[in-house]
C-alpha cells in the first residue's frame, strides 16, 4: 500500500513539473514574440525625446549637411511653414548654415516656391557651395521667373566649373519644359544664346554651346567662325565636337582634334 502511494506522488510530482514547464515554455514564447514590439516602442519614444518636441530652429541645427535625416524628414513635413526661417539662414553669417539652408530648400519642392527670390540673391554668394545648391534646389522647386534668367546666364560664366554646369542644366531643363529651343527673353536669336555656354569654364557646358549651335539653321557664317575658334579649345571633347559641327556647315576639310 505504501509502495502504491509513493508511485502515485511520484506521478503527481511529475505531472506538476511538466505543467510548470509547459508554463514556462509559453511565458518564454510569449517574451520572445513581444521582443520586437518592445523595441519599436522603444525606437519611437526615443525618436519622439529626439524630434518630436523640438522646434523647426532645433531640427535644423542637429542635421548633418547635404545628409538625409529624420531631422530633415521632420522639416520637410512642415512644408512652406519653415521657408521664412530658412530664408533667414540663406542669409547667415555661417557657411554651413547657407548651404544647408539652400540645399534644404530644394527637399522642400515646390512648397519652396517663395524661397525663389532669396535663392536667386544666394547665386550671387561668395562661397561656390551655396552658389551650387542655391541653384541645384531652384531646379528641384522648379518654379521660373523672369528674374531667375539673367542670373542662370550670369552664372554660366561662374569660375566654379561645378556652378556653371548647374546654371546650364536648369537652363536646359526650362527650356525642354517650355518646349522651345530658345526660352531665354534676354537674346534675340539662339547663337547669341549659345555664345553664353561656350564662354563658360566649364567643358561640359561649351560641349552644350556646340550642340546649341551645330542644330542652327540660320547664322552660318557666325556659326561657322564659333566652331573654327573651338578647335583650339583645351578640352579634346570641345575640339572634336567642334570640328563635327563644322562638317555640317561646310564642305571644307577642317584639322583634326589633337
Amino acid at each position: 500500500m505504501n509502495k502504491l502511494r509513493h508511485t502515485h506522488q511520484c506521478h503527481m510530482g511529475t505531472t506538476t513539473s511538466f505543467s510548470m514547464g509547459k508554463r514556462a515554455s509559453k511565458i518564454i514564447l510569449f517574451i520572445l514574440l513581444s521582443l520586437p514590439l518592445v523595441f519599436l516602442f522603444l525606437s519611437f519614444i526615443i525618436h519622439h525625446f529626439r524630434h518630436g518636441s523640438k522646434t523647426p530652429e532645433d531640427l535644423f541645427g542637429t542635421m548633418m549637411p547635404l545628409e538625409k535625416s529624420p531631422a530633415l524628414d521632420k522639416l520637410t513635413t512642415l512644408g512652406s511653414n519653415i521657408v521664412p526661417m530658412l530664408e533667414e539662414k540663406l542669409k547667415s553669417e555661417s557657411v554651413n548654415e547657407r548651404y544647408k539652408a539652400a540645399w534644404t530648400l530644394g527637399a522642400l519642392g515646390t512648397n519652396a516656391t517663395g524661397a525663389v527670390p532669396g535663392l536667386i540673391k544666394a547665386m550671387q554668394d561668395e562661397n561656390s557651395s551655396v552658389r551650387y545648391y542655391s541653384i541645384a534646389s531652384l531646379a528641384e522647386i522648379d518654379s521660373p521667373t523672369e528674374e531667375l534668367y539673367p542670373a542662370l546666364v550670369k552664372a554660366l560664366k561662374d569660375p566654379n566649373k561645378s556652378v556653371s554646369a548647374q546654371a546650364a542644366y536648369l537652363l536646359n531643363k526650362i527650356g525642354l519644359l517650355q518646349n522651345n529651343i530658345h526660352p531665354n527673353p534676354l537674346y534675340s536669336n539662339e547663337l547669341e544664346y549659345a555664345l553664353t555656354f561656350i564662354q563658360s569654364p566649364s567643358p561640359e557646358v561649351r560641349l552644350m554651346g556646340v550642340t546649341r549651335i551645330a542644330r542652327l539653321s540660320t547664322q552660318k557664317e557666325a556659326a561657322v567662325a564659333t566652331l573654327r575658334s573651338l578647335l583650339t579649345d583645351s578640352n579634346l571633347s570641345v575640339r572634336e565636337n567642334a570640328r563635327f559641327a563644322l562638317r555640317n556647315f561646310t564642305n571644307i576639310s577642317t584639322p583634326t582634334a589633337k
